[in-house]
C-alpha cells in the first residue's frame, strides 16, 4: 500500500503561501486617464505578439507600438480597448467575413512576408 503525506494548511496559511509565490510584475506607473489596449490579432514574429497589453490615452500615443504600426498598419484594427475585448473575440471566432477577420488574415500575410524578407 502506498503512503501519502498530506499537509493541511489553514486558509490564512494558504493565502500567505500564495502571496509568497506571486511575483510582482511591472512597476511602471499608469496614468489615471490611460486606457488598456490588447492586441487580438495573430502573432507576428519580431513585431507583435497576440495578447500583448498596452497602456495609453489612445493607440497612437503608445511608444511600444510605433515600430509594429509602421511595419504593418493594419495591426491598429486589432488593438482593442479592454472593455471591447469580448465583442471583438466573438467576431474573430465567428464564420462571418467581417473587418476583424479580414484584418487578422491580412496581418498574418504581412507577417509571413516580413519573415520571408528577413531570410
Amino acid at each position: 500500500m502506498k503512503k501519502t503525506t498530506e499537509t493541511v494548511y489553514t486558509e490564512t496559511e494558504m493565502q500567505a503561501k500564495i502571496a509568497e509565490s506571486v511575483k510582482v510584475g511591472s512597476t511602471e506607473e499608469v496614468a489615471p486617464d490611460d486606457k488598456i489596449f490588447v492586441y487580438l490579432g495573430p502573432t507576428v514574429s519580431g513585431v507583435i505578439q497576440k495578447g500583448s497589453i498596452y497602456h495609453g490615452k489612445n493607440v497612437d500615443d503608445i511608444p511600444d507600438l510605433t515600430l509594429p504600426l509602421e511595419k504593418i498598419p493594419k495591426i491598429k484594427r486589432l488593438l482593442v480597448e479592454d472593455v471591447n475585448i469580448r465583442e471583438v473575440q466573438q467576431k474573430l471566432n465567428s464564420a462571418e467575413n467581417n473587418a476583424y477577420t479580414i484584418a487578422a488574415k491580412e496581418i498574418s500575410e504581412a507577417g509571413a512576408a516580413l519573415g520571408a524578407a528577413k531570410k
